[in-house]
């Protein structure tokens, strides 16, 4: 979904913009992730996040809230959370975590040469035959929309965090209702958001690491 903007110059027609709703830089954005996999890319063994669909391009590169629910939460392969959550807690927040690329494989063999990195068992069936490499009737004879996001970094937080409000803007992406020096305020137990890095509380141009 997109948001239009209008622009207007006397004498002249309307031209509506069409904006990408992740364009706002000031907006936390959240990534659901479903147990064990948010743990997995937090612990650094998942380096790779498969999914049926692309990151958005002004995402990548910046950083995502890590929304872990738990893994019964929802049908396999889908969302455990309403599209418009209005109470706190209902996933926990984990850290951050920043993909800089999205690939593609050509085939099964080479997701499965991928396991390392993406962590899905080749297998057809049990709890994890859902996110296994597939022909589907979206891609190309012979392809399939599965998509690897790349982990460039994350940013475990030194204690969970309660989610906020939110809502969701894309599949598993969901705008927060929070900053993130309140989200930080609360892992690191003080008012500021002080990781001690630097890199939270400056006011400067690393005061958020999207900058």
């Amino acid at each position: 979904r997109h948001c239009p903007e209008r622009h207007t110059n006397p004498g002249r027609i309307a031209v509506v913009v069409m904006t990408s709703p992740f364009a706002d830089p000031d907006v936390l954005f959240g990534l659901e992730l479903k147990e064990p996999w948010a743990s997995m890319v937090l612990e650094g063994s998942k380096t790779i996040e498969t999914r049926t669909y692309d990151l958005p391009p002004e995402l990548i590169g910046r950083p995502l809230v890590l929304l872990a629910t738990p893994e019964d939460s929802g049908a396999p392969g889908t969302s455990g959370l309403a599209d418009v959550v209005t109470i706190r807690g209902a996933a926990t927040i984990l850290g951050l975590v920043t993909f800089d690329d999205v690939i593609q494989w050509d085939s099964r063999e080479t997701w499965a040469k991928d396991c390392d990195r993406h962590g899905v068992p080749d297998v057809d069936d049990g709890p994890y035959a859902n996110y296994v490499w597939r022909e589907d009737d979206a891609a190309e004879p012979g392809k399939s929309t599965m998509r690897g996001w790349v982990v460039s970094e994350v940013i475990p937080l030194p204690n969970p965090v309660e989610s906020p409000p939110m809502r969701r803007v894309l599949r598993s992406i969901f705008a927060l209702d929070t900053t993130v020096e309140e989200l930080l305020a609360g892992a690191y137990g003080d008012d500021d958001g002080d990781d001690g890095l630097g890199r939270w509380d400056d006011e400067g141009e690393n005061d958020r690491p999207w900058h």
